[in-house]
């Protein structure tokens, strides 16, 4: 497997090329398999997570992050993807059956952290934290979370 500035190009076992996957704006910075082989998953510049299944079906795409993704991991089942962003400094949750952000780490300046549900309400952390903090959440048309 390979990257371009738009693209992610999988290579045979033979060592010869194989068909390029298209349709990401911006450079691929991270690349994952699934677990369990159904899902390619790559994210980069644009912050946006694409996911497309091993014969080349387009799947959901998960938009969220402010900025660059720098990584990707799988829950051991394949239904979960982890999303680390240094530029919006969160890592997102994904429900990969439904698209959706289960919830969301966001890391304060001071290197604490609070962690969020999908509806904004905070699940854990020091309950001072989000009371001294300005944290603007702001829902994009989109449905993507700006902080």
């Amino acid at each position: 497997m390979a990257t371009g500035p738009d693209n992610v190009r999988l290579w045979n076992a033979d060592g010869l090329p194989g068909r390029a996957i298209e349709g990401h704006d911006g450079e691929v910075r991270t690349v994952r398999w699934s677990p369990d082989g159904r899902w390619l998953a790559f994210a980069g510049t644009t912050g946006v997570v694409r996911l497309w299944e091993a014969d080349g079906t387009p799947g959901p795409v998960l938009d969220a992050h402010t900025g660059e993704i720098l990584l990707l991991g799988w829950s051991s089942d394949a239904e979960h993807l982890l999303s680390c962003s240094l530029a919006d400094s969160t890592i997102r949750n994904w429900d990969v059956n439904h698209g959706g952000v289960e919830w969301i780490i966001v890391t304060l300046p001071d290197r604490n952290t609070v962690t969020f549900n999908e509806s904004v309400l905070p699940l854990n952390g020091e309950p001072d934290l989000v009371e001294n903090h300005f944290l603007y959440l702001v829902e994009q048309v989109s449905g993507a979370m700006r902080i």
